[in-house]
């Protein structure tokens, strides 16, 4: 969905490495389009494993 390269920021880690990563991997071309694609994948209740 967005540029064909892009590269991770070196300086983040943790959550906001995750966030900036999730937010650059579908960037759109509408950026609050964007923005609540990344909450709304970021948020949402993961399975829990059953093991």
């Amino acid at each position: 969905m967005g540029a064909e390269k892009w590269r991770a920021a070196v300086d983040l880690f943790g959550d906001t490495a995750l966030m900036v990563d999730v937010h650059e991997a579908i960037h759109t071309p509408n950026e609050y389009e964007t923005r609540v694609l990344t909450d709304w994948m970021l948020k949402r209740e993961r399975p829990k494993y059953k093991g």
